[in-house]
């Protein structure tokens, strides 16, 4: 009988000790290799040489925009144009948002078949990035050439 009760009591300690300390060492083991990434929420300026190709109503040079970021995903909106809003993703320091094409109404003539806006960046040095730099194109719409853009975080008194 007491060499029944050693067994059930090694068991049970397997089982309620031993087993959870040992996924435990795993998830930590494995979550050595990850790695956040970069903080780009925020409020930044845009900086473009040009003005948006297809989209006059908007400008290029000196648009504020926000960013709000969760972990890998990101949400773009300008408090200007709200028909500007983008979701987009960052994976290690590239930048991608999408606009669908139901977002814009006063396209220029000669855009109507545009299937999106596409915002691709890299950020700058630093896991608190500064300034974005990259291009601005559109979907299916051969007479809006792409646009290099650059943006840079405008900090507040309390970031």
């Amino acid at each position: 009988m007491p060499l029944t009760r050693n067994i059930r009591f090694i068991l049970g300690y397997l089982v309620f000790v031993a087993l959870p300390v040992a996924g435990l060492v795993a998830c930590l083991r494995q979550g050595q290799t990850l790695s956040a990434p970069a903080s780009i929420g925020g409020q930044w300026l845009l900086r473009s040489s040009s003005s948006l190709p297809c989209l006059p109503e908007i400008p290029a040079q000196g648009l504020t925009f926000n960013i709000s970021q969760s972990g890998e995903y990101l949400s773009l909106s300008v408090a200007s144009h709200p028909e500007a809003a983008a979701s987009g993703t960052i994976r290690e320091k590239t930048v991608v948002f999408s606009v669908p094409p139901s977002r814009f109404q006063h396209l220029q003539p000669g855009c109507e078949n545009i299937r999106g806006l596409r915002i691709s960046a890299v950020t700058g040095p630093g896991s608190r990035a500064e300034s974005l730099t990259g291009s601005l194109s559109f979907d299916g719409c051969d007479a809006c050439p792409s646009i290099a853009l650059e943006a840079a975080r405008q900090w507040s008194g309390a970031d």
